[in-house]
């Protein structure tokens, strides 16, 4: 019963830090979005002190996931290394697919522009059959 109620505990806890890195990231990005205005309409003069900011609220958002992801790990026994290797695969994966597609969508243009072109007479065709 205990490992049961450490799960939900862990979890719980894990439901309350999305929810507070919820609210976090959209100020995050507000923050984002008005030193891209500062840079647009003043350069680094205005951009880099609102850079600053966003860097260290990067960093506080990061030491406040952190240990939730060393606990995930942890219970999950894996270790960063498998993580990172587990999401290159998948990204891999994808880029392999969306090729396989495009390389399918270059064929189905391919025998269509064939069809048409062969399944319309040619000028030579007309006018045999005009005569």
């Amino acid at each position: 019963m205990s490992s049961q109620s450490g799960f939900f505990e862990f979890w719980f806890r894990g439901v309350a830090l999305i929810k507070v890195l919820d609210r976090r990231f959209d100020a995050y990005h507000e923050m984002g979005l008005q030193m891209a205005e500062a840079y647009i309409r003043g350069g680094a003069v205005l951009g880099n002190p609102i850079m600053a900011r966003f860097d260290a609220e990067a960093a506080r958002l990061a030491d406040l996931f952190s240990p939730f992801l060393e606990q995930s790990l942890e219970k999950t026994g894996l270790d960063e290394f498998q993580v990172v290797v587990v999401n290159q695969t998948i990204q891999e994966t994808v880029r392999i697919l969306q090729g396989l597609m495009v390389l399918w969508l270059v064929m189905v243009g391919g025998w269509m522009g064939w069809l048409i072109k062969f399944s319309r007479p040619s000028p030579i065709q007309n006018s045999a059959r005009a005569m």
